[in-house]
C-alpha cells in the first residue's frame, strides 16, 4: 500500500515497515488526505474509499 509522506517525515528518516494498512486510518485522521491536492486527469484523488474498506472490513 502506497502511504502518502510530507518531506518533513522523508528527512526524519523512515522505514516502510512504519507505514501499514493498519495504522493507515489513524494517520489519516490525524494528518488528513495527504493525496487530495494532487490531480489526476479525470478528477482529484481520494482516500474515502480505503477508509470504508477499511472500516467495513476492520482491518
Amino acid at each position: 500500500m502506497a502511504t502518502p509522506l510530507t518531506w518533513s517525515e522523508v528527512e526524519a528518516g523512515i522505514k516502510p515497515t512504519d507505514f501499514t494498512i493498519l495504522n493507515t486510518k489513524t494517520r489519516i485522521q490525524e494528518k488528513g488526505d495527504l493525496f487530495k491536492p494532487v490531480p489526476t486527469e479525470k478528477h482529484n484523488q481520494s482516500l474515502n474509499d480505503i477508509l470504508r474498506f477499511i472500516e467495513k472490513n476492520k482491518v
